[in-house]
C-alpha cells in the first residue's frame, strides 16, 4: 500500500499539471505560498525534495545522517539544530503552561530541527500526499495535496514550502 502512495506521488511530482481526481481515500487540501517573486522555484525545489521522500521510502529509510547527503544543503541548511532535552524540557514547560490558541502559535513558530521534519515525512508517520502545484504568478503558487485520515498536519509541507523559498504558506 505504501509503495503505491510513493509510486503515485512520483507520477504526480513527475506531472505538470495538478492531478484531476484525489487518490481513494484521501481529502484534497489547497495551500497558497506567497513567494518572493520565484514561485516556479520554490515549486521546483519543493518537487525535489518530495523526490527524493518518495525515492527512499520506497527502500530501506535513512538514518539522519544519510539524509543530510541525500538531501539538498540548501533544504538541510534550513533547519535549527535539534534541541538538547534540557531546552525540549523548558520549551515544553512553556508550552503546557499557555492557553491553547497560545500553544497552537508557538507550535507553528517554533524553528523545526531536519529530525522533527523527517518525522513527519516517515513512511509510518506522513498522512499527505503531492496532488500537484502551480504558479498563479511570479509571487503565488498553490499547492495540492490528498489528505489520508484525521487529524492532518500541513506543518510538514509548510515548512517543506519555507525552506523552499516561500515567505508565507496558508491553507487555500
Amino acid at each position: 500500500m505504501a509503495d503505491e502512495r510513493y509510486e503515485r506521488e512520483l507520477r504526480r511530482l513527475a506531472a505538470s499539471a495538478p492531478a484531476g481526481e484525489s487518490a481513494p481515500g484521501t481529502k484534497p487540501a489547497s495551500f497558497v505560498a506567497t513567494c518572493r517573486g520565484d514561485a516556479e522555484d520554490v515549486l521546483a525545489r519543493a518537487k525535489e525534495v518530495l523526490r527524493l521522500v518518495a525515492v527512499q521510502a520506497l527502500g530501506d529509510w535513512p538514518s539522519e545522517e544519510k539524509w543530510r547527503g541525500i538531501l539538498p544543503g540548501w533544504f538541510v541548511d534550513h533547519f535549527a539544530p535539534p534541541m538538547s532535552e534540557q531546552e525540549l524540557a523548558v520549551w515544553v514547560a512553556r508550552w503546557s503552561a499557555m492557553s491553547p490558541r497560545k500553544q497552537e502559535k508557538a507550535a507553528r513558530e517554533r524553528p523545526w530541527s531536519l529530525v522533527d521534519w523527517l518525522h513527519w515525512v516517515e513512511p509510518a508517520n506522513r498522512n499527505w500526499w503531492w496532488r500537484g502545484g502551480a504558479a498563479r504568478d511570479s509571487r503565488t503558487l498553490i499547492v495540492e495535496i490528498d489528505l489520508e485520515g484525521w487529524p492532518a498536519s500541513g506543518a510538514p509541507l509548510r515548512r517543506l514550502l519555507q525552506a523552499a523559498g516561500a515567505r508565507k504558506v496558508r491553507p487555500a
